[in-house]
């Protein structure tokens, strides 16, 4: 299991890097209109995906057996719901582009909705591969979906497709990796839909649904809410921020988004219990993000300077505190996958729905016209959120609050003094290098002071890393 987590973080890690490096490439070459259009058209389709898949390839990770007759029920019902989707979004896209008064998201819309008549096709053999933890497999297909998507996203914008790049880019991508994941999987699939079965499915999508609608509400609030209130450009800003601080959890999530769910439910039917490796893999979790996050709070200026260019120095104000928000994020990030995992994905409804409130009222309450505002607000909603998650760990996983705040303690006490030592003193002595010497020298600094004191406290990831260096001269 360890091989096939190293190979999916390398593979996973290897496309964020080729879509990280896509975006700074089109950052020069598209406007912040540009994004911003795309992104607020992002949205819709974003919670049409949750409609679109219904639980039904969380369904098929979690299950203990997956006959053929499974299989056939599992694609009737993704097509059924994927072409309903389809539809209602082309012919709803004017009113789309009618609630943000910007005419050109309609054309996006329309172009994005046409890909959800193809992707049934391969969310199946993606969910089986992933079920089975069919990395190598996985890992191919994920390669030729970087490579389709990049080349034809720098292609098109090069040739002025402006904010109609990505959503063509994304179409292409979904026919080549639909074909890529049934030619990975090697056959055996049914390519004959079937309704027997779907009660169940719809039983456990209903629960699974309600948590995947509010976590895309909740992924969609800043863009309905800035192009709302404020400007495409704004808009704009606010995704450039975000992809900066989301640059550790592009790095990592794919992983969590592979293992966590059909892991944890081996667990689950193993031993009948996860509360004790839930604590050990969120510890795990927490190290890899946090002190990233940390450093990113730190040089924002300089990474968006040397990623974007100055056209987008605007977004620095909202970085730090969106990085707080993430790492607020991260404590709880196991949290809906365990509680699937268990077979109670209702569960997870409830404190996300506690977010989503909070983080609207606080968006009403602080918002003052700029990103810092609103990013501020976002944090306070998710730090009012967090009591609700720690209920549900106790309640549904049988995981101690008085455990679990030790756990984040230990990981969380050595980046204060870490990042207080970092501001004081560090970053105010780097000034006047060049960008890369600050980010060189300051995520030095970081790093080996965060290992350091995590090696020194005994922390579940310095046992993993020890495994690591024990076999690095035999492999």
């Amino acid at each position: 299991m360890r091989k096939k987590i190293a190979l999916q973080f390398v593979s996973s890690n290897l496309a964020t890097l080729a879509n990280f490096l896509l975006v700074v490439i089109l950052a020069r070459l598209l406007t912040p209109t540009d994004v911003g259009i795309f992104s607020m058209s992002a949205v819709l389709i974003a919670v049409a995906h949750v409609f679109r898949d219904f639980g039904v390839t969380t369904y098929l990770k979690r299950e203990k057996e997956v006959p053929p007759a499974l299989i056939r029920s599992a694609l009737g019902l993704l097509i059924a719901t994927s072409w309903t989707v389809a539809a209602l979004l082309y012919f709803s896209s004017g009113i789309w582009a009618r609630f943000f008064a910007v005419p050109a998201i309609a054309d996006v819309v329309e172009v994005l909705a046409l890909g959800f008549v193809f992707i049934p096709f391969g969310s199946i053999p993606q969910a089986l591969l992933t079920r089975n933890f069919q990395v190598e497999r996985s890992a191919a297909v994920v390669a030729v979906s970087t490579v389709v998507y990049f080349s034809t996203s720098v292609t098109l914008a090069w040739h002025g497709f402006a904010h109609m790049t990505m959503a063509w880019a994304n179409l292409v991508n979904i026919l080549v990796t639909g074909i890529a994941y049934h030619l990975a999987y090697g056959g055996g699939i049914p390519l004959l839909p079937s309704t027997k079965g779907w009660t169940r499915m719809l039983n456990f999508g209903a629960g699974n649904l309600l948590a995947a609608l509010l976590r895309a509400a909740d992924n969609a609030l800043p863009d309905v809410a800035l192009g709302r209130v404020s400007t495409p450009a704004m808009v704009g800003l606010f995704s450039r921020a975000n992809a900066t601080v989301n640059m550790v959890t592009m790095a990592v999530n794919p992983t969590i988004q592979y293992f966590a769910l059909p892991y944890l439910a081996q667990v689950y039917h193993a031993q009948g219990r996860i509360a004790g490796e839930f604590l050990r893999t969120s510890s795990i979790v927490n190290c890899l993000i946090l002190p990233t996050l940390l450093w990113i709070a730190l040089t924002g200026k300089e990474l968006v300077l040397l990623l974007f260019g100055s056209p987008w120095l605007g977004s620095v104000e909202a970085i730090p505190w969106l990085c707080a928000t993430f790492a607020v994020l991260t404590l709880f990030t196991l949290t809906p996958h365990a509680v699937t995992s268990v077979g109670r994905p209702m569960a997870a409804v409830f404190p996300m729905l506690i977010g989503l409130l909070a983080k609207v009222a606080c968006v009403l309450l602080v918002f003052e016209s700029t990103l810092q505002s609103f990013s501020m607000a976002l944090f306070l909603g998710q730090v009012l959120a967090a009591p609700s998650f720690l209920w549900i760990n106790r309640t549904v996983l049988g995981v101690s609050t008085r455990a679990w705040l030790a756990d984040v303690a230990k990981t969380v006490t050595p980046l204060l003094v870490i990042g207080s030592l970092a501001g004081e003193i560090l970053i105010p002595a780097l000034q006047g290098l060049p960008s890369v010497a600050q980010l060189v020298i300051s995520g030095f600094f970081v790093m080996a002071l965060t290992v350091a004191a995590y090696a020194m406290m005994g922390m579940p990831i310095r046992a993993e890393v020890q495994r690591i260096l024990k076999h690095l001269p035999t492999r």
